[in-house]
């Protein structure tokens, strides 16, 4: 046979093999829908926590007979439990800001989300904040904000990191000219395979641009986190160990609305990464409410996320589930935010959308709620 003909014949041969190999009616994402009770519940009432939750919330056990969740409350950490979610009823301090000093976490130390290493080591990421007397709308108080490290090696003791673990190429005495600066507001998981710590974050730098959320890293070594360098994620969705103005993955538009307050879980059932976080839309000094709210987005790599009003996407619909503006404007203006998402279940297709809620800036102010939520698998 002449050789030429022979090497195609070989190529059509292998090219069928290959074709063979390959499952062509297997679906690359999971159709659900993300169903909301309407019901909200409120799981504060027997707690006599005044300005909660004021950050992420953390699962530090669920079990049959007792939960237990890390949050913040006015300028501390608390750590709240109960025999279930829907009868918490005791609380302590785990970590307070000394109310002076420079320090990151001078004014306010507020840890949520947290991880579990599989020596049973606790790591989260703090928001911490540094007062420069300046005020917000609605009265309270203008802050830097900075993420710093939180460990705990038996459950009971919380150690904060002196520093920023995550770098800020602006710095607290430069300013920005608006109320509110830095880095805070942190989310952080293990990636799918745990090869790294995903961390999602709100830049209150602005520069030229919004307050919106963005990401980073820290990689794992050997089953143990590393977070001696942060990794930026860039504008070509690189990740950098250079101290840059990061990428904003989940965005408002410019002069209209900020996305802000985000919390993030990796869903194994729908083998994707869901977002819960607010939008913050305003006309002027005033809330535009029939944008803000809490929204939920879903992303199958952690850092192209489903945009707002894009309708059904191929992995699920970016859609509002709150309808509530997502700051206080003022003193008697009604807020819902910082939501998290809590599973009830191993397949993590039910569980409770937790926010907190207020009708005004009034004590005891906003209090954590939570609505229950059903994926329904198509």
């Amino acid at each position: 046979m002449n050789i030429k003909y022979l090497y195609i014949f070989l190529i059509i041969i292998f090219s069928c093999n290959e074709i063979d190999n390959v499952n062509i009616s297997e679906p690359e994402y999971v159709k659900f829908n993300f169903n909301l009770e309407n019901e909200t519940k409120i799981l504060s009432q027997n707690l006599d926590l005044s300005y909660f939750n004021d950050i992420t919330i953390g699962v530090k056990n669920f079990s049959e007979n007792n939960v237990t969740l890390i949050t913040a409350s006015n300028v501390k950490t608390v750590e709240i439990s109960g025999s279930n979610i829907e009868n918490l009823n005791s609380h302590k301090v785990i970590l307070s800001p000394p109310g002076e000093g420079e320090s990151p976490y001078a004014n306010y130390i507020g840890l949520g989300q947290i991880i579990k290493t599989k020596t049973n080591k606790i790591y989260g990421l703090y928001h911490g904040e540094w007062h420069d007397g300046s005020v917000l709308p609605g009265g309270t108080p203008g802050f830097y904000a900075s993420i710093g490290l939180i460990s705990s090696n038996d459950g009971i003791s919380y150690n904060p990191s002196s520093e920023a673990v995550i770098p800020n190429y602006i710095s607290k005495e430069e300013g920005n000219g608006a109320g509110d600066g830095g880095y805070g507001e942190p989310s952080m998981l293990y990636s799918k395979d745990s090869s790294e710590i995903f961390v999602y974050y709100v830049d209150h730098n602005r520069n030229n641009r919004g307050v919106n959320i963005c990401m980073g890293k820290f990689n794992v070594n050997n089953t143990e986190p590393d977070f001696n360098t942060f990794y930026f994620l860039n504008e070509n969705k690189e990740f950098t160990s250079s101290i840059i103005k990061g990428k904003e993955v989940v965005y408002g538009e410019e002069g209209k609305s900020d996305a802000i307050f985000p919390h993030v879980t990796y869903n194994k059932t729908l083998d994707l990464y869901i977002m819960v976080y607010n939008l913050n839309a305003f006309n002027g000094n005033n809330c535009n409410l029939s944008q803000s709210g809490i929204y939920i987005s879903y992303s199958k790599n952690g850092k192209d996320w489903t945009k707002l009003n894009g309708g059904q996407s191929f992995i699920g619909e970016s859609k509002k589930l709150i309808n509530d503006c997502s700051i206080p404007f003022n003193q008697n203006s009604s807020f819902s935010w910082h939501p998290s998402i809590i599973y009830t279940n191993n397949d993590q297709t039910k569980g409770y959308l937790l926010y907190s809620k207020a009708s005004s800036l009034s004590y005891p102010g906003h209090q954590l709620v939570g609505s229950k939520f059903v994926i329904e698998i198509e």
